[in-house]
């Protein structure tokens, strides 16, 4: 009898770590997303969300920008459906603010001054799929492209696994149908299933020289933004993150990285919006 059950205890045991080392599925690990946002009831009920939280700016790496400067101001990020707005408002006079508005169909970057966009108006306005698709500001937007992801046709791919700041995490790669000039990777928190970041990332090849003697100085430029999502917490039966950072690098001849931070305070679900919000 002890042998018999020494025996059932080590094919539990077995079992168990197959189990716990087993890759997921693709689709496995969407449908864990989903559930770590909220029940499939409580996700149909949301029509609408508004954030309302801090911004704050930093110049990290820049040989034209004043490196270091802060930029602290508010923020507001407010979706309905397929919609988003992101509104900015900073305490400084070069860059006072951004306003980014996608209707559903169009997307409309505002000009901080006279003819020229902020570096992240200009690298989305170059990606406007970033809108189209539902996948800026994650899981904090209604317009979020998992949450449907059928009426984009798209499709996701496991990635294998990759440790964030520490922490083990499940890698979807997105595919855009059609296809697309920046990568897309997604990551997700494996024991929560949170989504903790997006990367999006291009590379332009050196430029082909007529003259051997001037490829020396030419060099691939990477474009990669990075959106980060931290501090979860319940918000009327969701939990979503409180967190938001984006960075972006542009690294090249030269090298420019930015960095944006929003934490949110007030959230909103279900209000009467004004559909003006998303016109520019």
């Amino acid at each position: 009898m002890k042998v018999f059950k020494l025996s059932i205890l080590f094919a539990f045991l077995v079992f168990s770590t197959t189990a716990l080392t087993q890759e997921l599925k693709a689709d496995d690990v969407l449908a864990k997303h989903l559930d770590s946002i909220g029940t499939k009831e409580k996700r149909a009920e949301i029509k609408n969300r508004i954030t309302i939280g801090t911004a704050q700016f930093d110049v990290l790496r820049s040989p034209t920008y004043t490196k270091g400067k802060l930029s602290s101001g508010k923020v507001v990020f407010l979706s309905e459906a397929g919609k988003i707005f992101l509104g900015t408002k900073y305490e400084s006079l070069d860059y006072p603010f951004d306003e980014i508005v996608y209707d559903g169909k169009d997307l409309n970057v505002a000009y901080i001054n006279p003819g020229n966009r902020s570096v992240l108006g200009n690298f989305v306005i170059s990606h406007r799929y970033l809108f189209s698709e539902g996948l800026f500001g994650g899981s904090l937007s209604t317009a979020w492209s998992l949450l449907d992801l059928h009426s984009h046709e798209a499709k996701i791919k496991s990635g294998g696994k990759k440790k964030i700041n520490g922490q083990p995490t499940y890698v979807l790669n997105y595919l855009i149908k059609g296809g697309s000039p920046l990568s897309v990777k997604l990551y997700f928190n494996a024991e929560t299933f949170q989504h903790v970041r997006t990367e999006y990332e291009q590379v332009f090849t050196a430029p082909m020289v007529k003259i051997p003697g001037e490829s020396a100085g030419q060099v691939q430029t990477l474009h990669q933004l990075t959106e980060d999502f931290s501090d979860y917490k319940k918000v009327n039966g969701l939990t979503l993150p409180h967190s938001y950072r984006i960075n972006l690098l542009i690294d090249g001849k030269q090298t420019n990285e930015f960095e944006w931070k929003f934490q949110f305070s007030q959230f909103l679900i279900n209000e009467d919006i004004d559909l003006n919000s998303f016109e520019s």
